[in-house]
């Protein structure tokens, strides 16, 4: 059974951000879709699977959809487990921050902050299905929240947010996160200058006030270019994510990280991300793997995903950018056709090696999900990362080995921590 309500997400496709293949984009604001199995109507207390950031969603903070086919959730619902999907606002409308956003929820009593609309927006569904999702068979307190790219960066400031505590138990975060260094990990904004940054935006847009900014249509606000993401605006997020993560303030829950091998293919200009074989969307998830397991107690796993779907037979590229001469290998957000077995919505034909690493791959991640393991009998025996610093190789062969390219990685991170958070 998939219970859906499929109303509208934001759409902007002006950012310039790679379009992927079986992307739903319609205007307007949210989905949320609950995915269980028939013959499981009766079954009570199942691993609830809350997915933020997933399906390509969203690019950069800025686009996307929870309604791509590729976070389907019926093959893991499947397996065992209650799969919610759901959307939030991005660009502008997930984090303009504006002195009179701020003053308005003063006024209001509520926050007293403003720009960090997307995080709440994460936080209510998360309470959401702390209160409903018994309702669907799903234990409101064994939830796994799951993020890969931008939704990965969330879920890294939801486990330093105090607003998030006791609403998640375990956390899966593919190709992203929020510390400090490369691309990915530049400063966060305070809300001073992010307040200053979205009035000078809108003085831009000619709206002098907040009726006058709302009166925009959606299309018109997000068109500014700039960089979106969240800021620390001392009620979401009180200190830099990596601070919190260095004082052992997180929270300490399992947590299973990872990145694919050729992340940054899909990218315009993929050579800022891969200078000296240096990847910002690998470094992430390989630093939240190893400051979590060196400041907080619960186990922590990391995995590469190494297998290449088979792009090159396609006539029609599945992206905006050139192909390029190596192909776009394992490239940003291909583990998700294997991750939800989706395979036959994907752009390609699966090969048997695709389906046998899909059914590994759900099966370890919903192991994860039920019991903060990920070892399953089809995949060999994947350690914990606190205990010799080693990741699970997925591909045509899993093979437990160092993280790939862990010298680059360990070089950058050592340049990396002379930066302010």
């Amino acid at each position: 059974m998939s219970a859906t309500l499929f109303t509208n997400v934001w759409i902007f496709d002006g950012s310039g951000a790679p379009r992927f293949p079986g992307e739903v984009l319609v205007e307007g604001d949210h989905i949320t879709r609950v995915s269980r199995t028939a013959r499981m109507r009766h079954q009570r207390r199942l691993p609830v699977s809350q997915c933020v950031g997933t399906s390509k969603h969203p690019i950069g903070h800025r686009a996307g959809s929870g309604s791509h086919a590729v976070s389907r959730g019926d093959h893991l619902a499947a397996k065992g487990a209650v799969v919610v999907t759901f959307n939030y606002r991005v660009g502008a409308m997930g984090y303009l921050a504006h002195p009179e956003l701020t003053k308005e929820s003063t006024l209001l009593g509520e926050t007293g902050a403003s720009g960090n609309y997307a995080c709440l927006d994460v936080i209510a569904a998360l309470e959401w299905v702390r209160r409903k999702i018994a309702a669907f068979g799903g234990a409101p307190d064994c939830v796994t929240l799951f993020g890969q790219s931008a939704g990965a960066a969330l879920a890294n400031v939801l486990m330093a947010s105090p607003l998030a505590t006791e609403l998640f138990q375990r956390v899966i975060v593919h190709s992203s996160g929020r510390f400090r260094g490369g691309p990915m990990g530049a400063p966060l904004k305070r809300l001073a200058e992010a307040e200053t940054a979205g009035a000078t935006m809108a003085k831009a847009l000619g709206a002098t006030t907040l009726d006058a900014l709302r009166a925009l249509p959606p299309d018109a606000i997000e068109a500014p270019r700039g960089f979106w993401g969240p800021i620390i605006d001392g009620d979401v997020l009180r200190e830099a994510v990596h601070t919190v993560f260095a004082r052992g303030e997180q929270i300490d829950v399992p947590l299973l990280a990872g990145h694919t091998r050729h992340d940054a293919t899909p990218f315009a200009n993929p050579e800022l991300h891969s200078r000296v074989k240096f990847e910002a969307f690998a470094y992430q998830p390989w630093k939240f793997a190893s400051l979590h397991a060196a400041t907080a107690r619960r186990p922590v796993s990391l995995f590469n995903f190494m297998q290449a779907p088979p792009f090159s037979e396609l006539k029609d590229p599945p992206f905006h950018e050139p192909i390029p001469p190596a192909g776009f290998g394992a490239h940003h957000g291909s583990e998700l056709w294997y991750v939800f077995n989706t395979l036959a919505q994907a752009p390609w034909q699966a090969r048997e090696s695709d389906e046998k690493l899909a059914d590994a791959m759900g099966s370890a991640w919903l192991a994860f999900a039920r019991s903060s393991n990920p070892n399953v009998a089809v995949l060999p025996h994947w350690p914990n990362f606190r205990d010799g610093r080693q990741a699970m190789h997925l591909g045509e062969i899993c093979r437990v080995d160092p993280p790939f390219n862990a010298p680059a990685l360990a070089f950058f991170d050592q340049q990396f921590s002379a930066l302010k958070p």
